[in-house]
This record gives C-alpha cells, structure tokens and sequence, in this order.
C-alpha cells in the first residue's frame, strides 16, 4: 500500500524528532556549547506533486526554499520541537527527514547555515 503524503511527513518528522533528540543528548548543556548556532532546512525541487500540495494545504513550510534557489522548502521548526540554537541538531532532524522522503521517492535535499 502505498503511504499518503501526511503518512510521508508524519513518519519524516518522527525520524527527525528522534535524530534531533539523540544529537541534543551528545551535547553539552545549551549554555556551554559556543559557536553551534544556525538554521537546517530541507529544499523540494521541483516543487510540484501531490506531497507539495498537503505541505501548502498543511500550512508547512514555504515556495521558494531557504537557500534561494527556488523549490519548497521546511525549516527545521516544522521536524522537531526541541527548544535549542545548536546548529548540529537541526541538521540531524534535516538529514532524517530527508532520507525517509528520498526513501518515499521525494526529491529532497537538505542544507543548512550557522548565525
């Protein structure tokens, strides 16, 4: 049986709720870990198809992307809700997510920048 696109998502954000609380555990308490601040997100390119369309209907992420280069992308705020700046965990809920949506045929990519 093939999954929906909301079945897709949930399961993408469970992968990266579980990778963005295992990374957040190799840390150091948030006020000791220095330069680890940015922004993941993932890019859908093209931004066209049936997922695309239940992530605008869902009111998740954007057209155009994150990364100026066009598609639909997700920050990394609609895969996990841990309360954190660390860069390396926003990346790890990114690259989970992305690979359970590569795995669901989505042409996905993620990327990601320090503040």
């Amino acid at each position: 049986m093939d999954k929906t696109p909301a079945q897709i998502f949930a399961e993408a954000k469970t992968a990266a709720q579980a990778a963005a609380e295992a990374r957040n555990a190799k840390l150091p308490p948030e006020s000791a870990r220095g330069l680890d601040c940015g922004f993941a997100w993932i890019s859908i390119r093209p931004a066209r198809g049936p997922f695309v369309s239940y992530l605008k209907a869902a009111g998740i992420g954007s057209r155009g992307g994150y990364d100026g280069r066009g598609g639909y992308g997700i920050w990394y705020s609609d895969l996990h809700r841990l309360p954190t700046q660390s860069v390396s965990v926003h990346q790890e809920a990114a690259r989970a997510a992305t690979e359970v949506l590569k795995a669901n045929g989505i042409d996905a990519s993620w990327n990601s920048r320090l503040d």
